[in-house]
């Protein structure tokens, strides 16, 4: 998703696994390994404020 998909795709999969699994508290939102090269620093960017809105 990071390295292709575009601010409100990945908002759109970032609400909906936390909606899944934060359901009941306790979902910690990060990535699931190191961000790759690939991904530019605005995806990042967008990535982190839309944790924090949430």
């Amino acid at each position: 998703m990071m390295p292709r998909g575009d601010a409100a795709e990945i908002e759109k999969d970032m609400r909906n696994r936390a909606a899944i699994l934060g359901k009941n508290g306790g979902y910690l939102m990060a990535p699931a390994h190191i961000i790759q090269a690939d991904v530019k620093p605005e995806t990042v960017e967008a990535m982190l404020n839309i944790a924090k809105s949430l």
